[in-house]
């Protein structure tokens, strides 16, 4: 579904990946292991092509954007000066999802009504995290990437995020430091640099 091919990427002079081979394929359920600082999270930006690669490729399907949802490290990549709510609503015009999903979604997770219209940039990690969840999930993808989902959650959320993933139907990349999340899932580990394992 979507691969890595000799991929190469340095950062500040120092190399993160070198010669990766990796496939995501559409039933795979893979979390991968590793230190703080050896390169997760760029990982996770290469595969969305936030990053592009110094060398090799990566192939993707043609319509994977409408189909892969995201939930950066440390919930990134909202506007701070929206409200969660108009947040979430810009992203679900990019799915052309209408506003009563989104009601639905806010619903289901029991996000804090006094803050859902109120700038994010009030908001705590573990709420920026349960939203990051939210936008990553809201249009059922079919590919998911999670980097360190767990970090800053609370035991409530962890358990509905565990939930949801032993649900989850389709290709899913996530990144932990949790034992508890690896093994409540079942999924493969792959640890850092093992790629031929994936």
């Amino acid at each position: 579904m979507i691969s890595f091919k000799q991929v190469e990427k340095s950062l500040a002079g120092k190399k993160i990946l070198e010669g990766v081979n990796f496939t995501l394929e559409a039933q795979d359920k893979i979390v991968l292991v590793g230190a703080n600082g050896c390169g997760k999270s760029t990982f996770c930006k290469l595969f969305m092509d936030i990053l592009t690669p110094d060398q090799g490729e990566i192939i993707r399907p043609e319509n994977w954007r409408k189909i892969t949802g995201y939930m950066p490290s440390g919930g990134d990549g909202f506007f701070p000066e929206l409200s969660g709510l108009e947040n979430l609503l810009f992203y679900a015009s990019f799915w052309q999802l209408p506003p009563q999903d989104v009601e639905a979604i806010i619903e289901r997770y029991s996000f804090d009504r006094s803050f859902i219209t109120r700038p994010i940039r009030v908001y705590s990690q573990g709420m920026l995290q349960k939203l990051s969840f939210m936008r990553a999930t809201m249009h059922a993808p079919k590919i998911l990437v999670l980097d360190e989902p767990s970090v800053f959650i609370d035991a409530d959320f962890q358990i509905e995020l565990l939930n949801y993933l032993r649900k989850f139907q389709g290709a899913l990349l996530l990144t932990t430091h949790h034992q508890s999340l690896i093994d409540g899932l079942g999924v493969k580990c792959v640890k850092w640099g093992e790629w031929n394992a994936a």
